[in-house]
């Protein structure tokens, strides 16, 4: 698998839409190739304890949660988005 090589593996908007058993079994994999092996960010905007809820399948969702929280460093960012802020920026710019 190709994604194994690399040495950072990002995926965004995680979580973005509900992750169908065919999905969540290609995670799994990608996971478990990269477990101990190359690092993997995650970015989300739904919380890590929500993230049962949008794995159809129950089972695989235990283990690509447990392979990608074990040994993982967890940031929570708070405050307004900055695509939210710049947008309001660029509005009183024009005015």
């Amino acid at each position: 698998m190709k994604l194994k090589t690399y040495d950072l593996l990002i995926i965004d908007d995680f979580g973005l839409s509900p992750i169908g058993m065919i999905n969540s079994r290609e995670i799994l994999d990608i996971v478990d190739d990269r477990l101990n092996f190359k690092s993997t960010l995650i970015a989300s905007q739904i919380p890590t304890e929500a993230w049962h809820s949008i794995i159809e399948d129950q089972t695989t969702a235990d283990a690509i949660i447990d392979r990608l929280i074990h040994d993982s460093i967890d940031l929570k960012l708070e405050g307004e988005s900055y695509r939210k802020l710049r947008a309001i920026g660029n509005d009183t710019d024009q005015n």
